[in-house]
């Protein structure tokens, strides 16, 4: 939205400048055809101005200076751009969705096409629309603005009127928006009837007939960042509505929406008086919020809304005799949160989930820390509480044109990323003997999720033998499996893993062995049909990632034997056996009578001549062989 500057002293300035110079419309950085406008690049939405106060200033040339416009609605919700020809656009649901109008579009501008005539002049008129059944004609007609009422005291026009005239209604040139330009190189656009006021004249079938002036009309063309759907409901009617926005991502988890409820902008009127003309005027102001992805929450701040005349006059906006504002000639409302009991609340509580489906991993690796470049992305879907427009006087009076906005579901283009955090507690990691005779460790590895834990079923831990720093270094076929670890809300990501396994001991017995043990955590993803909220997830299929290469140092002496002894094997061959050890250890072979058959060393081969079951005795161990 562009025509929302109301600085009093830069409009005298610029009056001044347009007098001694000649406009000059800005440049387009490109060409923008009926394909471009009616394209999934933009969407469109409206803004209706009424202007009200015009002023003359005796001091400059004795001529008029300027007059204000009241912006008094912005649609987006149903408006639409459809190319019918060539060479002819329609704009669907015109108006805040009153009616739809054609217009001609030569490459800069739209002139509305007219199909009649009244009192001798060009009109565009419709007869029994079909979305509106109370409707019987519609009648848009051009018109300027014809000045009286003017008042010597205070060197003012107070009233003005809309008179018919022929010349059609033509906009001013398709204009870009500087400094929207994206990454596409594409601007937002707009385009104004600027001070080109139309009059739209509605025949209803009850017979009765109103006139809505409309002093400048615009059509802003906005890129879409996200997908909105809501359910309107006024005069008992449900509307189930889908349409586009703008979302735009915020520092500390903090969000600014465009076309809540369907109205691009919320809208905050304001007047200011100099020299004894008052100018009423609108500010826009956008919805806000935040969210919390921990625990699923999202707020919408209030903000003003809508405005509109309270006196049903839009004319009379002076005192008579003190042309000083009348109290409340411009009413505010404030979107509020409808409760269940039919009271009402500031800010609309919401919630916030991750759509499973979205999630993705991005990067060459499955490795999040240790030199690893994986990450996880998903797309966020916001959904609020029934909302509506709250008039800010009374904090009672409801916006009829509002209504109540049920459902309403926000889904942003843009991801965000919620790579899961894992880190194990160095300092209660434990591995230890248990026993004097294991022939394994036991090792306790405790570690927290720091941060998104949304997507993850379950985790296991890894252990590789020797110092590890880096995620290359890992080599999967020798990590020892340790546990898993199923995914519980309850724990609140803190878990747990205990586990045994069996290291390569490459020294004698009553030597001391010491070694470096290096874990890491490998999350897992995956969808559950389970409906249980403690320990089960509805999640993105997902490959599982890994986290936080973590090393502890373990030495003993004590049982050492029979580690050495686990780490043992036997290998057969064509002529004999092979018995491997971190050691050369006598071997000695028996058969089922126990009578020594061979002898050698580990790590030699030794002939075998017999057949049958035969026994295997290196150091501790014994091995059966059949041969």
């Amino acid at each position: 939205m562009t025509k929302h500057l109301h600085n009093l002293k830069a409009i005298l300035a610029a009056v001044i400048l347009m007098a001694l110079t000649a406009p000059v419309a800005n440049a387009l950085s490109r060409s923008y055809s009926i394909d471009d406008l009616t394209g999934s690049t933009w969407a469109p939405s409206e803004s209706m101005y009424n202007a009200l106060v015009y002023t003359t200033d005796q001091w400059i040339f004795y001529r008029d200076i300027f007059y204000r416009d009241l912006l008094v609605e912005v649609n987006g919700a149903e408006l639409k751009l459809e190319k019918q020809d060539a060479n002819t656009i329609i704009v669907k649901n015109a108006f805040g969705g009153l009616m739809d109008l054609p217009f001609t579009y030569n490459g800069s501008t739209f002139t509305l096409k007219t199909n009649a005539t009244a009192g001798g002049d060009p009109v565009y008129q419709v007869t029994n629309p079909a979305s509106r059944s109370d409707i019987k004609k519609i009648i848009v007609s051009p018109t300027y603005l014809k000045r009286n009422g003017y008042s010597w005291d205070y060197g003012q026009y107070t009233k003005y009127s809309h008179v018919y005239h022929g010349n059609g209604w033509v906009s001013d040139a398709l204009e870009e928006n500087p400094g929207t330009q994206d990454a596409n190189g594409n601007f937002d656009l707009y385009l104004s009837f600027n001070d080109n006021p139309i009059e739209v004249q509605v025949t209803y079938t009850s017979g009765t007939t109103k006139k809505i002036y409309i002093d400048t009309w615009q059509i802003d063309f906005f890129k879409p960042t996200c997908s909105i759907s809501d359910i309107e409901v006024k005069n008992s009617t449900s509307k189930v509505r889908s349409y586009k926005g703008e979302f735009d991502f915020k520092s500390g988890n903090t969000f600014e929406l465009k076309n809540l409820g369907g109205r691009y902008a919320g809208l905050s009127p304001y007047y200011t008086t100099t020299y004894g003309t008052t100018t009423f005027a609108s500010n826009i102001e956008y919805p806000t919020g935040s969210y919390n992805l921990e625990n699923g929450t999202a707020v919408l701040n209030s903000v003003r809304y809508t405005v509109e005349y309270a006196a049903g006059d839009p004319l009379n906006l002076l005192d008579d005799d003190t042309n000083t504002p009348k109290d409340h000639v411009v009413k505010c409302y404030y979107t509020a949160e409808k409760l269940a009991n039919g009271s009402y609340k500031k800010n609309i509580d919401g919630k916030v989930r991750m759509h499973p489906d979205l999630a993705n991993h991005r990067g060459q690796t499955r490795w999040v820390t240790n030199g690893g470049d994986c990450t996880t992305w998903t797309r966020l879907e916001f959904s609020f509480n029934d909302f509506v427009a709250l008039e800010e006087d009374d904090n009672s009076t409801l916006d009829s044109r509002v209504g109540t906005i049920k459902d309403t579901r926000i889904t942003p283009d843009k991801e965000v990323e919620v790579t899961l955090g894992v880190d194990i507690l160095e300092g209660r990691l434990n591995v230890r003997l248990e026993n004097e005779n294991d022939a394994f460790l036991t090792a306790t590895v405790p570690f927290v999720i720091t941060k998104n834990e949304h997507f993850t079923t379950s985790y296991d831990v890894y252990v590789v033998q020797g110092r590890v720093s880096s995620h290359d270094q890992v080599d999967m076929s020798k990590a020892k499996y340790i546990g898993t670890v199923q995914y519980d809300a309850a724990k609140r990501g803190e878990y747990s893993v205990e586990g045994t396994f069996t290291p390569e001991v490459n020294v004698k017995p009553g030597e001391t062995f010491t070694d470096d043990f290096t874990f890491f955590v490998r999350a897992n993803y995956g969808r559950e049909t389970s409906a249980s909220t403690s320990t089960k997830r509805m999640a993105a299929k997902l490959d599982p990632t890994h986290h936080d290469l973590t090393t502890v140092n373990f030495s003993t002496t004590t049982g050492v034997n029979g580690l050495i002894n686990n780490s043992l094997s036997l290998q057969q061959t064509p002529d004999g056996i092979i018995v491997n050890a971190p050691e050369n250890l006598p071997v000695e072979v028996y058969n089922m009578a126990g009578i020594k058959i061979a002898e050698g060393v580990a790590n030699s081969e030794i002939t075998l001549n017999a057949t049958g079951v035969l026994m295997v005795k290196a150091g501790a161990k014994v091995f059966k062989v059949v041969k």
